[in-house]
């Protein structure tokens, strides 16, 4: 089995550099190798994978608030749609009963109805 030192490396090279990388150990293993912990490679490997359990937690929580976030702004993008085919409607409804109040004003107003209406007393 290889040395805790080596299999921290090779597992810190597998994530974004860190500003806190002492002696090619990744976040959170150079306290280990302070307390000898890292002397026992099981103890070691088994800390290291809470670590990246912990890490892939927050990554799929991270998913999970983005999916959110770009569910809210689609259901936001359908009501305004929405908003904007109602009051189209709307409009187009008004713009209808206008043209039929002037279709009934024309015919109160043309100059045959008089004659008709005097034909139909």
């Amino acid at each position: 089995m290889p040395c805790c030192k080596c299999l921290g490396k090779a597992i810190y090279s597998n994530f974004p550099q860190s500003t806190h990388q002492l002696n090619g150990y990744p976040d959170g293993l150079e306290d280990l190798r302070l307390s000898g912990i890292s002397h026992n490679p099981t103890v070691f490997l088994s800390v290291l994978m809470l670590g990246l359990e912990q890490r892939a937690r927050e990554r799929q929580a991270d998913r999970k608030t983005d999916r959110d976030r770009e569910k809210e702004e689609e259901e936001e993008e359908e009501e305004e749609e929405e908003e904007e085919e109602e009051e189209e409607e709307e409009e187009e409804e008004e713009e209808e009963e206008e043209e039929e109040e002037e279709k009934e004003e024309a015919m109160h107003s043309h100059p045959c109805r008089n004659e008709i209406a005097y034909f139909l007393l």
